[in-house]
């Protein structure tokens, strides 16, 4: 790899990590390459975890612990793992909540698919996080759908609370 590309993916990979960082959220060689926010060029991973290995550019930057990344001036990757495991546990508990609905919310006909939106679809939910989704419907049932999926729920006491 030539000196102008390095430094296009040194960037690349600074800015994909920063995303990354807002959400407390360590990443690996693969998320980086996977999520890379390059204007330029396509990498492949072999020059991801290169460039990982000996860009002293991006040592200075960038933390790294047993295959993770994160910023360096961010809080520390063993804080962060940490963080991220007990997401991962939260978003398993709500994705079993969501199992055990999404079967009734299939009993009614203008359901066409569910989809899990938003942080849990990461499973980087926190326990005050709410099961966002993403409902599709037969066209022209939209709000008698929204109704009678929200109903139960509201009676149940299980909405989302205004502050």
């Amino acid at each position: 790899m030539h000196k102008e590309s390095q430094t296009a993916l040194e960037e690349a990979i600074v800015r994909t990590v920063a995303w990354f960082s807002l959400f407390s959220y360590p990443v690996t060689a693969e998320d980086i390459w996977k999520w890379l926010v390059s204007e330029k060029e396509d990498f492949r991973l072999e020059d991801v975890r290169a460039c990982l290995c000996v860009s002293k550019r991006l040592a200075s930057i960038l933390q790294t612990q047993d295959g993770w990344y994160a910023l360096a001036c961010h809080k520390s990757l063993a804080e962060m793992q940490q963080g991220r495991h007990e997401r991962i546990l939260d978003a398993a508990r709500k994705f079993k909540k969501l199992r055990r609905v999404v079967r009734w919310f299939g009993l009614l006909p203008t359901v066409r698919s569910v989809a899990a939106v938003n942080t849990l679809s990461w499973w980087h939910t926190k326990p005050a996080s709410d099961i966002d989704l993403f409902i599709a419907v037969r066209p022209g049932t939209l709000w008698i759908t929204r109704l009678l999926l929200v109903i139960p729920f509201a009676l149940m006491g299980k909405r989302p609370a205004k502050n």
